[in-house]
């Protein structure tokens, strides 16, 4: 298959035109009965399936393992912000994993957005018409790691709504899933939203790695993911975060950045090699190390991770609130409020469901916290499947939310 086509913003403009004066005619005729719903949406689909291009940026759509590499390969040269579209899909990584190695590159912008869900007509990624990462199943296949996003210094990152499956690294590499790097030093942002890490394995981070030395501008957002069934041989069976701060440079005082934020993640059922008395370093779950002078951990559900749950290698700067964990070890933390360890209870949603969605008698329930103004962190508008983060006057603990209670006592009462 045809590698996917770029549109640069020359020929963009040249696209339109000839859109326009081949089916402009055609377009009016359909407008005259403007009343009519049907006709409307025919237009709308028309034209946002005959091209993907946005001005300053080009914008890829992926439907075959072959056409993602592809994208990532000429967005690592083309000197623009580039989006990579992932169709709804099971995509099996090529030898070495997929990866975006943009290190080294010139332009003026090499960020980088990747995301799954997408649909649409004539095989285009036009819209995603459900925000929910299982549609979309990057699998490493238990040989290679499933993902490498490496990164100049001034480029950001956003990876949303993929499911990271069955990634494997060998030898001493990290992230069997998903290893993102930046250049030192980085001064761009790493979002990682509402994804899934399933059954991977690596030597650190068996679902996530991340690492870099940071500028003051730097921020790293791990926002509404699962990380389940993951393993390490050496540690952190869940995500690995070693965040260093250059120590030349010194935010200004009282900035909130540089920072790394872990918020609303449910971090579960994670695995080390068995040992019978592991030392309190070795972690299952989530190790949060590195010099960096903002550090949040909040909303997470971290819980029956093999050995201790969380590490926290340097607490200076970190803030632990609202969170759920069994059991913990290393620093303490500079601040530290509204954390629970309580068995949390979940939905039954079948045998092979992997969602941790909060029964209504759970503590997650409403027992998360909200950004304040100035906070480097944000909530995302939908949970982990796709319905309403914000649904009342509290949050949940955790990727998921329960909308089982969309009405309100008052509003029950009436019905």
């Amino acid at each position: 298959m045809d590698a996917p086509v770029r549109f640069p913003v020359e020929q963009a403009l040249r696209t339109w035109r000839a859109i326009e004066g081949l089916f402009m005619p055609f377009i009016r005729i359909l407008l005259s009965d403007y009343r009519t719903t049907i006709v409307r949406l025919l237009v709308f689909v028309l034209l946002s399936t005959c091209c993907i291009a946005s001005v300053g940026a080009a914008t890829f759509c992926a439907t075959t393992s072959a056409e993602l590499q592809a994208a990532l390969d000429t967005a690592e040269t083309n000197g623009e912000a580039d989006e990579v579209r992932v169709l709804t899909g099971t995509y099996t990584a090529p030898a070495g994993g997929f990866s975006y190695n943009a290190i080294g590159s010139s332009g003026p912008d090499q960020s980088i957005e990747i995301s799954g869900g997408w649909s649409g007509t004539i095989g285009g990624c036009g819209q995603v018409l459900e925000e929910n990462a299982a549609l979309t199943v990057l699998s490493g296949d238990l040989s290679n790691r499933v993902m490498s996003v490496l990164l100049p210094s001034d480029a950001d990152a956003t990876v949303r709504l993929l499911s990271f499956v069955s990634g494997n690294t060998s030898g001493q590499f990290a992230g069997g899933g998903l290893n993102v790097q930046g250049t030192n030093p980085y001064n761009g942002v790493i979002t990682i939203e509402r994804n899934i890490f399933l059954n991977n394995e690596a030597e650190n981070g068996g679902g996530l790695n991340v690492f870099y030395t940071g500028s003051t501008a730097a921020n790293t957002l791990i926002v509404n993911n699962l990380f389940a069934g993951n393993h390490a041989r050496d540690n952190a069976g869940a995500l690995d975060l070693e965040i260093e701060q250059a120590p030349s440079l010194s935010p200004a005082r009282g900035s909130m950045l540089p920072a790394v934020s872990v918020t609303n993640n449910t971090i579960v059922d994670n695995s080390l090699p068995p040992i019978i008395l592991p030392p309190p370093d070795l972690v299952g779950g989530m190790r949060i190390d590195g010099t960096v002078s903002n550090k949040w951990v909040v909303n997470n559900n971290i819980w029956a991770n093999q050995a201790t749950d969380l590490f926290i290698g340097n607490g200076s700067g970190l803030r632990l609130w609202n969170n759920n964990i069994q059991s913990r070890a290393g620093d303490a933390p500079t601040s530290e409020q509204n954390n629970i360890s309580a068995e949390p209870e979940y939905l039954d949603c079948g045998l092979l469901c992997v969602a941790r969605t909060p029964a209504v008698s759970s503590p997650l329930m409403d027992a998360g916290a909200f950004p304040q103004t100035g906070h480097p962190w944000f909530l995302s508008d939908t949970d982990l499947r796709g319905l309403t983060r914000v649904r009342d006057e509290g949050i949940e603990i955790g990727a998921y939310e329960n909308n089982t209670l969309l009405f309100s006592d008052r509003f029950e009462s009436a019905l």
